[in-house]
């Protein structure tokens, strides 16, 4: 009768919690770890292989939420040495939350249960704490840090021992939401053009003009009240989800980007002066840049404009749809794409959408170019240059660097504007693959074509994503 009565009483204790962790000090590092850049509060990080961050709650913290942003080499993992938040049904009432950033519910933690080399599978951590209780002290400490990007190969996860009580956990990945549609498609849409006077600030140097409706995935941004008012371009990647360039609606006067109410995206514009009957635009509901996007050196030059209504991608077997989304690179992809040959987008001189074909250069050839100059070319970016007189200028900002496979289009940089300058040094973009993780992020509640290394039964067709 006795031994029940404890064992009932040690059920309690377990199911509910207590406070019973007394000998639990506030000021107690319990990471000897020189690497840590200290403690961080709620906010977002960017965490590489030289750095690591220390987690703890405060007293009277409720909820808060971090996000480190791991570079390509770096996949975040998350360790906790002391774990004292109360156990609850699924973890329902207080817990510790881990989601890679393709799902909103991430994987909850509470009681015995918590993260023990919990790793990312893809570059972001988000940490999100929700307590209702009242803890006495801390109700865990954390450290977050820097795997590497093999450390799944495996099985096991980066630095676990197979003598260790406890495997690692890997934080779920949930994939994106597909439609009957492959990204990256060749078409025509052509149409008798309709008329509109004007002109764009936005010129390809040294291009080719391309058919009507061959670049579906081609969008421009103009000014809501005035449709000649061109600002940049950009591409659609999903039903929702244009990709740009965060400094062509950055602001320095204000430090602040152009408010979704002021914008409006076209697509099937490739007249610029002269818009089809297949020409069309939609409002903006959201603008996102990237948030460690610097205007000083260009760093995470990215922006997603989310659209006030998502735009048809459905397209079985035969027909053809109105628009269709540019492909991205497939999640832990790390090719540099160096010496191979690309194509840029933008409209030329007399304002109709061009194509020019350019070589991808390695970083190194472009930064012993920029240097001189004072510019600086970092692991985010990536360069590609092309013949005497071609290249983009200033204002083709949010533009298209994408190479082929097997005849689809995939991107591959974005656009950060270049001086339009035959003698120039390479142009330089945003690396598609160092943000590719965060781009998917924004975009998770969207829908997509079907990528890469898919096979669609609509358009029966199969791609590898080699």
């Amino acid at each position: 009768m006795f031994h029940r009565w404890i064992w009932a009483w040690l059920s309690i204790i377990f199911l509910f919690g207590t406070d019973c962790h007394g000998a639990y000090k506030t000021d107690e590092f319990y990471f000897d770890d020189e690497s840590i850049n200290g403690t961080v509060d709620c906010g977002t990080f960017e965490i590489n292989g030289n750095s690591s961050y220390l987690l703890q709650s405060k007293e009277g913290m409720a909820s808060c939420e971090w996000l480190f942003l791991g570079t390509t080499d770096c996949y975040p993992v998350i360790t906790c040495r002391s774990f004292y938040i109360r156990p609850s049904y699924y973890c329902r009432k207080d817990y510790l939350a881990l989601s890679d950033g393709s799902a909103d519910v991430g994987l909850r933690f509470c009681g015995t249960y918590k993260p023990y080399y919990a790793t990312s599978q893809t570059s972001i951590l988000q940490v999100s704490l929700n307590i209702n209780s009242d803890y006495g002290a801390p109700a865990f400490q954390c450290k977050v840090s820097c795997a590497k990007h093999h450390l799944n190969y495996n099985g096991y996860g980066y630095g676990y021992n197979h003598q260790q009580a406890y495997p690692p956990t890997f934080v779920p990945t949930t994939p994106p939401k597909t439609t009957n549609c492959d990204c990256g498609v060749k078409g025509s849409v052509v149409g008798p053009g309709s008329g509109m006077a004007s002109a764009v600030g936005i010129q390809l140097s040294g291009g080719t003009q391309v058919p009507n409706g061959s670049y579906r995935q081609f969008v421009v941004i103009t000014g809501k009240e005035n449709s000649n008012d061109g600002k940049c371009v950009g591409t659609l990647i999903s039903d929702r989800c244009v990709l740009t360039a965060a400094s062509c609606l950055f602001l320095s006067a204000t430090q602040t980007f152009e408010s979704a109410d002021s914008l409006r995206v076209w697509f099937n514009r490739p007249d610029f002066n002269n818009p089809d009957n297949t020409t069309f635009s939609s409002d903006v509901s959201k603008v996102t840049p990237h948030p460690l996007f610097n205007d000083n050196t260009n760093t995470n030059d990215v922006l997603i404009l989310e659209l006030a209504q998502p735009v048809k991608l459905s397209a079985y077997y035969g027909s053809e749809p109105n628009v269709t989304t540019m492909c991205l690179p497939p999640r832990k992809t790390y090719d540099l794409y160096a010496n191979k040959n690309a194509s840029i987008l933008g409209y030329d001189d007399t304002f109709k959408l061009a194509k020019a074909d350019v070589t991808v250069t390695t970083n190194e050839q472009c930064a012993a170019a920029w240097t001189p100059l004072g510019g600086q070319i970092s692991a985010g970016m990536i360069c590609a240059a092309g013949a005497s007189g071609v290249g983009v200028c200033f204002q083709d900002h949010g533009g298209p660097l994408m190479t082929e496979v097997y005849k689809r289009y995939l991107q591959i940089g974005v656009s950060i504007g270049a001086v339009c300058n035959t003698n120039s040094p390479p142009p330089v973009y945003t690396r598609v693959t160092a943000v590719n993780d965060w781009i998917r992020m924004t975009c998770r509640k969207s829908i997509w074509c079907k990528e890469l290394g898919t096979y669609n039964k609509y358009h029966r067709l199969y791609y590898d994503d080699k």
